[in-house]
């Protein structure tokens, strides 16, 4: 979506002068649960929700600061195992999602947080 915005300014002689700018609506959206309960028929995942998100990438870390799972798929999934495929501990862990938007493909966003792990 876009929208044009025009200023027009007139001075006390009478004198105006306008300016136009085109603005670009983003609307995409990121939204991150900051819990989950991962089950083992993989019905129960952590993923991050996106609208015109075009690019994506998380890091999940543990409390200690080691990265356990990654993933760089607008569907991508954490089922709660860490990168050698044992279960990760109930706790809190660490995300860090990059990602860049449909409107501006040019800027890399990114978004950090915790995550509650409940087994």
């Amino acid at each position: 979506d876009s929208l044009i915005v025009q200023l027009i300014a007139i001075n006390s002689e009478g004198c105006n002068d306008t300016a136009s700018v085109l603005l670009q609506l983003d609307r995409s959206q990121i939204n991150i649960p900051n819990a989950f309960t991962p089950s083992r028929d993989d019905n129960n995942n952590w993923y991050v929700v996106t609208q015109d998100v075009i690019e994506l990438q998380v890091w999940i870390y543990n409390r200690q600061g080691n990265l356990v799972a990654t993933y760089d798929q607008l569907d991508g999934r954490w089922d709660g195992h860490n990168l050698a495929g044992q279960e990760c501990p109930q706790g809190s862990y660490v995300y860090k999602a990059q990602y860049r938007t449909r409107v501006h493909p040019e800027r890399l966003m990114e978004k950090t947080g915790t995550i509650l792990l409940i087994r």
